[in-house]
C-alpha cells in the first residue's frame, strides 16, 4: 500500500501494497478491527472498506480510487475490485480479479488500472492485469513481471517516448518479495513494462543497489523516488533517485527514520510516509515529509489516529488512507487526511 504516478498535470499519487510475506511475520493471523479509531484534529473517518484488510493495492484514477485485493483478518486473499469516491460515504463494488491475491501493485495509466503481481492463495503470481475503470472486465495481458513479485511498487511515467516503446506512457515496476523455484529472495530488479507495446516492456539496466520490498515511491514528471523499504535486515532508510529515460540510478539522502511498508502521498509538492514499520514499531502512527529541494525527509507535525502498517492510499483532493495492520488487528477504515493542521 501502495505503488501509480502522475496523470497529465493532474494531482499525483503513489501507492504500494506494502505487506510482509506471511512467514516473515510473526504469529498467527491477526483479528478484524471493527470499532472505527478516534480521529484527532486533522483526519476524518469517511467510510469502511467491506472487511478489515491490509495489503490491497489501490490507486487515484478519473474522480475515484481503485482498490484491489487485499489480505483479510484471517490471513487469506481476497478478490474484491472495489471503489471509493471523495464526498461519499460508501466503498462500491466494481468487480472481481480473476483469483484473490494480496501485495500488488496497482497504477492509473490515463484509461484503464494495472494490477502488478501480488500473491494468491497457493503461490506469489507474475501476472500483469488491466482493469477497465467503468466496467470494472479485467484482461491479462500476454506479457509478465520478470519474477513473482509480492508487495512490489508501481509507479507510472505518463511522457510520451516512443523510442522507449512507451507510447502513451510506462509503467515501472521494482523491488518486492521474490518466490523463485527453489528459494525466496528480495528482488533487485527495475522493470519498465509498455501497455502499449507488451511485447517490447524489458528489465533496465539499472538495479536497486540492495533487494528490498514494501518501498514508498512516487514520480514527480521527471524522476522517480524511491524511499526505504525492507532489506534483509530490516527497514532500510535509503533515499534513491531513478532516471528513467537515462536508466540511471544514485542515492541522494536518507530518511530520518528506516521505515518500511509505509503509505506514500504526493502531492505534486511534497511526498508524505505514512505510517509502516520501522526498527523500534511494528506498527508507527509517524508521518514524514519528503522535501525534494533538500533530499531529507523529517517528521511531520501530524500523525495517524492509529498506528499501522501495509495500508493503501493516495490523493485525491485530500490524502486518503485505506485499511492496513493496526494494533488490535486489520483494519476497514477510510481516513482523509487534512494536511493544513500540524
Amino acid at each position: 500500500m501502495r505503488a501509480s504516478g502522475a496523470v497529465g498535470a493532474g494531482l499525483l499519487f503513489v501507492v504500494i501494497a506494502a505487506c510482509v510475506a506471511p512467514e516473515e511475520g510473526a504469529g498467527s493471523p491477526t483479528t478484524s478491527t471493527t470499532k472505527p479509531v478516534p480521529v484527532p484534529k486533522g483526519f476524518e473517518l469517511v467510510a469502511s472498506l467491506p472487511q478489515a484488510m491490509c495489503c490491497q493495492g489501490a490507486a487515484w484514477g478519473p474522480g475515484v480510487f481503485l482498490v484491489a485485493g487485499g489480505q483479510s483478518a484471517d490471513g487469506s486473499p481476497t478478490d474484491a475490485l472495489l471503489t471509493f469516491k471523495p464526498g461519499e460515504s460508501a466503498v462500491a463494488s466494481l468487480g472481481k480479479l480473476p483469483s484473490a491475491r494480496y501485495g500488488s501493485a496497482v497504477v492509473w495509466t490515463g484509461t484503464h488500472f494495472l494490477v502488478f503481481g501480488g500473491r494468491t492463495a497457493n503461490a506469489a503470481t507474475k501476472e500483469i492485469l488491466k482493469v477497465d475503470p467503468t466496467t470494472g472486465a479485467v484482461t491479462k495481458f500476454g506479457a509478465s513481471l520478470p519474477g513473482a513479485w509480492t508487495f512490489t511498487t508501481a509507479v507510472w511515467d505518463h511522457r510520451d517516448l516512443p523510442f522507449l516503446a512507451c507510447r502513451g506512457g510506462c509503467a515501472y515496476v521494482f523491488g518486492g518479495v521474490n518466490e523463485g523455484a527453489s528459494s525466496t529472495s528480495f528482488a533487485t530488479a527495475i522493470f519498465r513494462f509498455s501497455p502499449a507495446e507488451p511485447d517490447n516492456s524489458k528489465v533496465l539496466s539499472s538495479t536497486l543497489p540492495a533487494g528490498r520490498s514494501g518501498v514508498a515511491a512516487f514520480f514527480d514528471d521527471e524522476m522517480i523516488y524511491i524511499l526505504g523499504g525492507r532489506g534483509a535486515d530490516g527497514p532500510v532508510d535509503d533515499i534513491l533517485r531513478l532516471d528513467p529515460q537515462a536508466d540511471t540510478i544514485e542515492a541522494v539522502g536518507k530518511l530520518s527514520v528506516a521505515r518500511q511498508d509505509a503509505t506514500v502521498l504526493w502531492d505534486d509538492r511534497s511526498a508524505f510516509l505514512v505510517g509502516g514499520t520501522t526498527r523500534d514499531e511494528p506498527q508507527t502512527a509517524g508521518i514524514l515529509r519528503f522535501d525534494r529541494a533538500t533530499l531529507r525527509a523529517e517528521p511531520y507535525g501530524l500523525s495517524l489516529p492509529s498506528p499501522r502498517s501495509r495500508a493503501a492510499g493516495g490523493m485525491g483532493g485530500h490524502g486518503y488512507v485505506f485499511g492496513g495492520d493496526v494494533a488490535e488487528g486489520k483494519s476497514a477504515d477510510v481516513l482523509r487526511i487534512e494536511w493544513g493542521v500540524p
